[in-house]
Protein backbone atom coordinates (compact mmCIF):
# COMPACT_ATOMS: atom_id res chain seq x y z
CA UNK A 1 0.00 0.00 0.00
CA UNK A 2 1.25 3.45 -0.99
CA UNK A 3 2.04 5.97 1.82
CA UNK A 4 -0.40 8.81 1.83
CA UNK A 5 2.37 11.87 0.50
CA UNK A 6 2.41 14.43 3.41
CA UNK A 7 1.07 17.35 3.83
CA UNK A 8 3.07 20.87 4.16
CA UNK A 9 2.46 22.91 7.03
CA UNK A 10 4.87 25.44 6.47
CA UNK A 11 3.43 28.59 6.24
CA UNK A 12 3.09 30.27 2.47
CA UNK A 13 3.94 33.77 1.65
CA UNK A 14 1.77 36.26 1.17
CA UNK A 15 1.14 36.74 -2.33
CA UNK A 16 2.98 39.70 -3.64
CA UNK A 17 1.57 43.16 -4.43
CA UNK A 18 1.05 43.82 -7.78
CA UNK A 19 2.52 47.42 -9.27
CA UNK A 20 0.36 49.14 -10.47
CA UNK A 21 0.22 51.96 -13.62
CA UNK A 22 -0.54 55.33 -12.37
CA UNK A 23 -1.23 56.39 -15.82
CA UNK A 24 -3.89 53.46 -16.10
CA UNK A 25 -5.12 54.56 -12.64
CA UNK A 26 -5.77 58.15 -13.26
CA UNK A 27 -7.66 57.42 -16.62
CA UNK A 28 -9.96 56.17 -14.38
CA UNK A 29 -10.77 59.12 -13.35
CA UNK A 30 -10.11 61.08 -16.30
CA UNK A 31 -13.33 62.63 -16.83
CA UNK A 32 -13.71 64.30 -12.85
CA UNK A 33 -12.89 67.31 -11.88
CA UNK A 34 -10.39 67.08 -9.76
CA UNK A 35 -9.53 68.97 -6.66
CA UNK A 36 -8.02 68.60 -3.18
CA UNK A 37 -11.09 70.36 -0.77
CA UNK A 38 -10.40 69.19 2.53
CA UNK A 39 -6.35 69.70 3.49
CA UNK A 40 -5.81 66.50 5.15
CA UNK A 41 -6.93 63.20 5.72
CA UNK A 42 -8.83 64.27 9.22
CA UNK A 43 -10.36 66.59 7.39
CA UNK A 44 -12.44 64.19 4.89
CA UNK A 45 -12.44 61.23 7.62
CA UNK A 46 -14.61 64.09 9.49
CA UNK A 47 -16.84 64.63 6.87
CA UNK A 48 -20.78 63.27 8.33
CA UNK A 49 -21.47 61.58 4.97
CA UNK A 50 -18.14 59.47 4.94
CA UNK A 51 -19.66 56.45 6.96
CA UNK A 52 -16.73 54.59 6.80
CA UNK A 53 -12.76 54.67 6.20
CA UNK A 54 -10.71 51.56 5.41
CA UNK A 55 -7.52 50.04 3.89
CA UNK A 56 -7.73 47.05 1.93
CA UNK A 57 -6.91 44.52 -0.64
CA UNK A 58 -9.04 45.06 -4.20
CA UNK A 59 -10.80 41.80 -5.47
CA UNK A 60 -12.49 42.35 -8.74
CA UNK A 61 -14.99 44.38 -10.45
CA UNK A 62 -18.29 43.32 -11.69
CA UNK A 63 -20.83 45.73 -13.83
CA UNK A 64 -22.98 47.22 -11.26
CA UNK A 65 -26.47 49.13 -10.91
CA UNK A 66 -27.69 51.35 -13.30
CA UNK A 67 -29.17 54.99 -12.21
CA UNK A 68 -31.69 56.90 -14.01
CA UNK A 69 -32.85 54.26 -15.99
CA UNK A 70 -34.09 50.49 -15.77
CA UNK A 71 -32.34 49.44 -18.48
CA UNK A 72 -29.45 50.23 -20.41
CA UNK A 73 -31.28 51.10 -23.39
CA UNK A 74 -32.25 54.28 -21.98
CA UNK A 75 -30.90 57.11 -22.75
CA UNK A 76 -31.02 58.47 -19.45
CA UNK A 77 -28.88 55.54 -18.22
CA UNK A 78 -25.66 55.85 -16.32
CA UNK A 79 -24.08 52.18 -15.63
CA UNK A 80 -22.16 51.15 -13.14
CA UNK A 81 -18.93 49.10 -11.98
CA UNK A 82 -18.59 47.78 -8.39
CA UNK A 83 -15.18 47.21 -7.37
CA UNK A 84 -14.42 44.59 -4.78
CA UNK A 85 -11.94 44.82 -1.66
CA UNK A 86 -11.41 42.75 1.38
CA UNK A 87 -10.95 45.12 4.69
CA UNK A 88 -7.18 44.75 6.43
CA UNK A 89 -7.62 48.03 8.39
CA UNK A 90 -11.05 50.17 9.72
CA UNK A 91 -9.89 53.54 10.52
CA UNK A 92 -13.66 54.51 10.76
CA UNK A 93 -16.86 53.41 11.28
CA UNK A 94 -18.32 49.70 12.21
CA UNK A 95 -16.96 47.07 10.41
CA UNK A 96 -14.74 44.05 10.23
CA UNK A 97 -11.87 43.26 9.26
CA UNK A 98 -11.64 40.70 6.68
CA UNK A 99 -14.94 41.17 5.44
CA UNK A 100 -16.05 42.98 1.81
CA UNK A 101 -17.11 46.12 1.15
CA UNK A 102 -18.77 46.92 -2.95
CA UNK A 103 -17.73 50.70 -4.01
CA UNK A 104 -19.57 51.59 -7.32
CA UNK A 105 -18.25 54.27 -9.15
CA UNK A 106 -19.74 55.24 -12.69
CA UNK A 107 -18.69 52.70 -15.29
CA UNK A 108 -17.03 55.10 -18.49
CA UNK A 109 -14.38 52.43 -19.27
CA UNK A 110 -14.58 49.29 -20.60
CA UNK A 111 -14.96 46.47 -17.35
CA UNK A 112 -11.27 45.14 -18.39
CA UNK A 113 -9.82 48.72 -17.95
CA UNK A 114 -10.42 48.53 -14.40
CA UNK A 115 -9.19 44.92 -13.72
CA UNK A 116 -5.68 46.58 -15.81
CA UNK A 117 -5.59 49.05 -13.87
CA UNK A 118 -6.12 48.03 -10.72
CA UNK A 119 -5.53 43.80 -10.65
CA UNK A 120 -6.29 41.84 -7.73
CA UNK A 121 -4.25 42.33 -4.45
CA UNK A 122 -3.72 46.09 -4.94
CA UNK A 123 -3.93 47.91 -1.89
CA UNK A 124 -6.06 51.40 -1.41
CA UNK A 125 -7.44 53.51 1.01
CA UNK A 126 -10.58 53.81 0.66
CA UNK A 127 -12.90 57.35 2.50
CA UNK A 128 -17.21 55.49 1.82
CA UNK A 129 -20.19 57.10 1.59
CA UNK A 130 -23.27 55.36 1.00
CA UNK A 131 -24.57 54.92 -2.83
CA UNK A 132 -28.01 56.43 -3.71
CA UNK A 133 -30.66 54.27 -3.42
CA UNK A 134 -34.07 54.60 -5.82
CA UNK A 135 -36.30 56.92 -4.06
CA UNK A 136 -33.68 58.97 -2.54
CA UNK A 137 -35.09 62.21 -4.67
CA UNK A 138 -37.37 62.42 -6.57
CA UNK A 139 -37.43 60.66 -10.55
CA UNK A 140 -33.78 58.64 -9.63
CA UNK A 141 -34.22 54.99 -10.76
CA UNK A 142 -31.92 52.07 -10.49
CA UNK A 143 -31.88 49.34 -12.44
CA UNK A 144 -30.75 45.82 -11.57
CA UNK A 145 -30.26 47.05 -8.05
CA UNK A 146 -28.38 44.06 -7.05
CA UNK A 147 -25.77 43.64 -9.37
CA UNK A 148 -22.57 43.68 -8.52
CA UNK A 149 -22.90 43.16 -4.91
CA UNK A 150 -24.81 40.19 -2.64
CA UNK A 151 -28.69 40.69 -2.15
CA UNK A 152 -28.56 43.03 1.61
CA UNK A 153 -24.88 43.92 1.16
CA UNK A 154 -24.31 47.51 1.57
CA UNK A 155 -23.07 49.99 -1.56
CA UNK A 156 -20.58 52.24 -1.15
CA UNK A 157 -19.36 55.32 -3.37
CA UNK A 158 -16.22 56.79 -3.19
CA UNK A 159 -14.62 60.36 -5.08
CA UNK A 160 -11.15 60.98 -6.22
CA UNK A 161 -9.97 62.59 -3.37
CA UNK A 162 -10.82 59.54 -0.87
CA UNK A 163 -9.79 56.80 -3.12
CA UNK A 164 -5.96 56.08 -2.26
CA UNK A 165 -3.92 53.79 -4.18
CA UNK A 166 -0.47 52.15 -2.88
CA UNK A 167 2.18 51.39 -5.45
CA UNK A 168 2.62 48.02 -5.08
CA UNK A 169 7.15 48.37 -4.76
CA UNK A 170 7.52 50.21 -1.56
CA UNK A 171 4.07 51.38 -0.03
CA UNK A 172 4.18 54.93 -1.72
CA UNK A 173 1.26 56.05 -3.45
CA UNK A 174 0.63 56.60 -6.98
CA UNK A 175 -3.26 58.51 -6.79
CA UNK A 176 -3.97 60.89 -6.06
CA UNK A 177 -1.21 62.90 -6.89
CA UNK A 178 -1.66 65.77 -4.71
CA UNK A 179 0.88 68.52 -6.16
CA UNK A 180 1.78 69.43 -2.24
CA UNK A 181 2.66 65.77 -1.70
CA UNK A 182 5.85 64.06 -3.24
CA UNK A 183 4.80 61.18 -5.44
CA UNK A 184 6.77 59.01 -3.04
CA UNK A 185 4.73 60.00 0.27
CA UNK A 186 3.74 57.14 2.55
CA UNK A 187 0.28 55.14 1.84
CA UNK A 188 -0.42 56.12 5.55
CA UNK A 189 0.35 59.97 4.86
CA UNK A 190 -3.16 59.45 2.91
CA UNK A 191 -4.97 58.56 5.74
CA UNK A 192 -6.52 59.26 9.32
CA UNK A 193 -5.29 57.68 12.63
CA UNK A 194 -7.44 54.95 14.01
CA UNK A 195 -10.51 56.61 15.10
CA UNK A 196 -9.26 59.99 14.91
CA UNK A 197 -13.20 60.96 13.94
CA UNK A 198 -14.39 59.61 17.34
CA UNK A 199 -15.92 61.88 19.51
CA UNK A 200 -13.27 62.71 22.55
CA UNK A 201 -14.03 61.92 26.20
Amino acid sequence: MSATPATSTTPQPPEPTPNVDEELVTQLWESEVFWYALPTPAHLADVPEIELVVTGRVQGFEPGPIYFAESLDDPEAEPNVVMSVTVDEVLKGDIQVGSTVYVAREDEKPLAAYSEALPPGTVVGLYLDAAPEEGDREGFVVGNENAGHPAGEPLWQVGPQAFIVADGEDGGVIFPIDPRVSPQADFEDQLPPPDSTAPSN
